[in-house]
């Protein structure tokens, strides 16, 4: 009887290390968010001296018939809090793909961050997409 037991809690052990954990990923930028309305989604925060860009292509699937969007820019103070820098960077399109570019100011050494909010509209549904992009103004 003890043996009955002790294979069957050898058996228990051997079968949980196979057990794999499965959970969804909410953060789009690990790449592991599948979309149904959304095909592909580029950002790009670039610094050419103090000359910087923030560009984005957000690419809906074949149905896609309206895209909105907001990009809101931030920089960290010298405390390591991020500051918003008002800007008008909003987008309403009915357009599959959407195309952003958005030229500024940086200060050299100064951290910058983009938050990229969008919702990809397919037969009524929206789909939200969130995406962050940072970089040091070099």
């Amino acid at each position: 009887m003890k043996r009955k037991v002790a294979l069957l809690l050898l058996g228990c052990i051997i079968l949980s290390c196979f057990c794999v954990p499965v959970s969804a990923s909410t953060e789009i930028d690990t790449g592991m968010y599948r979309w149904s309305n959304i095909m592909s989604v580029e950002t790009r925060l670039t610094f050419d001296g103090r000359s910087a860009n923030y560009s984005a292509i957000i690419t809906g699937a074949n149905d896609v018939n309206n895209i909105t969007a907001s990009a809101v820019l931030y920089f960290k103070n010298s405390d390591g809090d991020w500051v918003e820098i008002p800007m008008n960077w909003t987008y309403d399109e009915d357009v599959s793909e959407l195309v952003i570019s958005e030229d500024f100011r940086g200060v050299i050494g100064r951290e910058y961050k983009v938050e990229l909010s969008a919702m990809v509209y397919m037969n009524g549904y929206g789909e939200p997409l969130k995406k962050t992009s940072t970089k040091v103004c070099q």
